[in-house]
């Protein structure tokens, strides 16, 4: 699978982001099958990452109970000892007050140097965050939760698509829903 999107992560720190809805069973389609995340786990410490991390935040039936999220969807095994519960070491960033005052952003998601989604055969086929400038109300908050720098902040955020790693934080955030991968 990586073959046509070659990775130069020797020795760099992957973050490995499923896509943890609920606590579900693989077999129910909700969240990344754990199949998936067995291969892209072994196809990513053959290229020699110095340390891989596997989590998520899983969404409203699992939220705080992380590790046996993980343990149900199948991704926990999956994992293979990379599992890490990113909730508990993430820090405030500050958001657009009409929605929030503070978001927290996972440390783990911060400072990887490639971080591998839900979106990341997106990034195979070439997506990017688009933004609506219809929608848009320049808040700050992207720019501020992009771990590559990727966002910045004009009239409008702007993308650096060389930057982006695709790693769909951009979109998560976005209180507007303005940011989407297209």
């Amino acid at each position: 699978m990586l073959e046509s999107f070659p990775l130069p992560i020797d020795g760099k720190k992957v973050m490995v982001k499923p896509n943890i809805v609920v606590r579900s069973k693989p077999e129910q389609g909700i969240v990344t099958h754990p199949s998936i995340v067995t291969t892209i786990m072994a196809q990513i410490s053959s290229l020699g990452p110095a340390r891989i991390v596997v989590g998520d935040n899983p969404n409203t039936d699992g939220y705080g109970e992380n590790e046996a999220t993980m343990h149900e969807t199948g991704i926990l095994a999956a994992a293979n000892g990379c599992y890490e519960n990113i909730g508990t070491h993430a820090f405030p960033v500050d958001s657009n007050p009409r929605f929030f005052q503070k978001l927290a952003i996972s440390r783990a998601v911060f400072e990887a140097d490639f971080t591998c989604t839900r979106e990341f055969i997106g990034a195979i086929l070439k997506r990017r965050p688009q933004i609506n400038p219809q929608t848009c109300e320049p808040c700050d908050i992207c720019t501020k939760g992009c771990p590559m720098s990727a966002l910045h902040l004009k009239s409008i955020p702007s993308v650096e698509n060389d930057k982006s790693d695709v790693c769909y934080c951009c979109e998560e955030v976005c209180q507007t829903r303005t940011i989407k991968l297209a």
